[in-house]
């Protein structure tokens, strides 16, 4: 005990009347703490009184000054008939106002948007919260300089500075990883042409590649075009229907998501979901694309049997296999 009034008390001290020469801590609450001109402690000279009342030290003399003193009679007495409840000296600015300095209700109210303005942008949960104790600080601080805590005393200066410390280094603790997710997609299109079917895609983000879903598509190509073969071939081309397979990634530190879904498409270029993240879902949609084209008349006429089979089996996930 002897050794932290010998050392953290001190240290204490220059700080609260440190912060009390720029206003930041009343003069009163530095008393009460057992700091200040009454206090006996090492003593601070004011910011205000450096430079012989001049420079910068008489530019922010203005911070130690009490927010009420700033105000002529004609302000207190305009605010006094504001409310009809109280007296008129409560409802006075200095009334209003307490003992507050322009420094500490500056300090209270920068405290207070830096950490709403935490609260909105961070991205971390640790961000968040320290926004919010910077916020309840802030307003401990100055709820403390305008007479409005009584039951926490001396305290409740410190308390609300302390809290908000606690909010400016919660976030340094609890830092979450850098961002570092990253999208990427690719879309590959199986269409009917003058020279049979044939593949084009394209592929956006880091690492996105669709080479490989094109030579599927290809593969899937050359299976339909063989089912057209075995029933005399392609007879009008407009009739023929196509194929798309996306797909979509997300990706992290340690993480990775993907999504692939296959659409089929009309001879008009409008697009039907068919499935999506199910094993051999291009197989079903190949067949989904061959039997659409062949009931539409792309291989010519069909026998009424044919048509019938081939209807019965649309609703199902068939495959060319």
């Amino acid at each position: 005990e002897l050794l932290a009034l010998g050392t953290i008390r001190p240290v204490i001290g220059m700080a609260v009347e440190g912060m009390s020469s720029v206003g930041l801590v009343s003069p009163n609450t530095a008393r009460q703490m057992g700091y200040g001109g009454s206090g006996g402690g090492m003593g601070m000279p004011s910011l205000g009184g450096m430079g012989g009342g001049s420079g910068f030290g008489s530019s922010l003399g203005f911070l130690n000054q009490p927010i009420a003193n700033s105000f002529g009679r004609d302000i207190n007495a305009e605010i006094a008939n504001w409310s009809t409840y109280g007296t008129p000296q409560q409802n006075s600015m200095g009334g209003l106002m307490g003992d507050m300095s322009w420094g500490q209700g500056l300090a209270g109210v920068a405290t207070m948007g830096m950490g709403a303005y935490s609260m909105a942008t961070s991205k971390s949960t640790a961000g968040v919260i320290g926004g919010g104790l910077s916020m309840l600080g802030g307003g401990i601080g100055m709820a403390s300089a305008m007479g409005l805590l009584p039951m926490l005393g001396a305290a409740a200066g410190p308390i609300g500075m302390g809290i908000g410390m606690l909010g400016a280094i919660l976030p340094m603790l609890f830092a979450s990883e850098p961002d570092t997710r990253t999208h990427s997609s690719t879309n590959a299109s199986l269409r009917y042409g003058a020279g049979g079917y044939g593949t084009s895609g394209g592929a956006w983000g880091p690492g996105a590649n669709v080479s490989q879903s094109q030579s599927a598509l290809g593969s899937v190509g050359t299976s339909i075009s063989g089912v057209y073969d075995l029933l005399g071939g392609v007879k009008d081309p407009s009739r023929v229907w196509g194929m798309d397979l996306s797909s979509w990634t997300a990706s992290g530190q340690n993480w990775s998501y993907t999504s692939n879904a296959t659409h089929l498409v009309d001879p008009s270029g409008n697009r039907t979901a068919w499935r999506m993240n199910e094993s051999g879902m291009v197989d079903t949609a190949s067949a989904q694309v061959a039997m659409r084209s062949i009931l539409g008349g792309a291989v010519g006429t069909i026998t009424a049997n044919m048509r019938t089979a081939v209807t019965s089996m649309l609703p199902a996930t068939t495959t060319l296999q």
